[in-house]
């Protein structure tokens, strides 16, 4: 683990970046959120996302149907 033992240098960083892990949970965090708005918002019928014209579905149906 990482010690900072300058108190001046360490007091000048911003606190997010004193630690290498904390951008990435923030980032996970702020993706986590976005993710759970766009599939409400797909859930509700807000927004119509139909990847390869719906085929997509269909084949996920046929596969689950067939082949499991």
């Amino acid at each position: 683990m990482m010690q900072i033992t300058d108190l001046n240098k360490e007091q000048q960083m911003v606190p997010l970046f004193r630690l290498g892990f904390r951008p990435f949970f923030l980032a996970g965090a702020v993706f986590s959120v976005i993710a759970m708005l766009l599939w409400l918002m797909l859930y509700r019928g807000v927004l119509n996302f139909q990847p390869l014209g719906g085929g997509y579905t269909k084949l996920i149906n046929y596969l689950l149907i067939f082949n499991g």
